[in-house]
């Protein structure tokens, strides 16, 4: 991977991210941990990008299913 496939990648997650840290705002008191996870994830320069897209999925099913 190079760096621009991989600037592109920390970009897209950074995106899922503030998208799912937009959506539980409302609700912050009941995802305060998953938004407290959520905004580290998004500050670690050396994360895993597969393991941040799996924490990312487990995260938005999590709130879809509390959602309904």
């Amino acid at each position: 991977m190079n760096d621009f496939e991989i600037d592109t990648r920390r970009l897209n997650l950074l995106k899922k991210s503030n998208e799912l840290l937009d959506k539980t705002r409302t609700n912050y008191k009941k995802y305060e941990n998953e938004r407290k996870f959520l905004l580290k994830l998004t500050r670690c320069k050396y994360i895993d990008y597969d393991e941040w897209e799996n924490i990312l999925k487990t995260i938005e099913n999590f709130v879809n299913i509390n959602d309904k």
